[in-house]
């Protein structure tokens, strides 16, 4: 028969046992915590290179929009000019219009005023 451990023995088997589960737990650990950093180290260089893509694009489309608004901002330029010289048009036009309707009336007007002047002169008791 074995002579039984003292008691320092079995303390320290004790401890050692503890000391390796310590060591494995940590090693464990560790291992994990450089996966998870790996991981965080994808996920960063994916979540830059996502964001520097948004921009890009982001970019492109204010470019886009603004050629689009200046060249909108011509077309109504030349628009509102078209439409001005057509209301001068005919603004002048009716102008002369009323000029020639007015010319007309007073003509009119004046020899229908001159003809019943002549005939109350010509008819007036004497």
């Amino acid at each position: 028969m074995e002579p039984q451990p003292s008691k320092e023995e079995i303390l320290f088997n004790w401890f050692l046992a503890d000391s390796r589960e310590v060591v494995n737990s940590l090693t464990a650990a560790s291992e994990q915590a450089a996966q998870v950093l790996a991981s965080i180290n994808a996920a960063s260089s994916e979540l830059a290179a996502g964001v520097d893509s948004a921009k890009a694009e982001q970019i492109a489309a204010h470019r886009d929009l603004m050629a689009v608004l200046q060249e909108v901002s011509v077309q109504n330029r030349q628009a509102l000019g078209a439409l001005d010289a057509k209301a001068n048009r005919l603004l002048a036009r009716t102008q002369q219009r009323t000029i020639w309707i007015a010319s007309l009336t007073a003509i009119l007007g004046g020899m229908l005023g001159g003809g019943f002047a002549a005939w109350l002169i010509h008819n007036w008791p004497r």
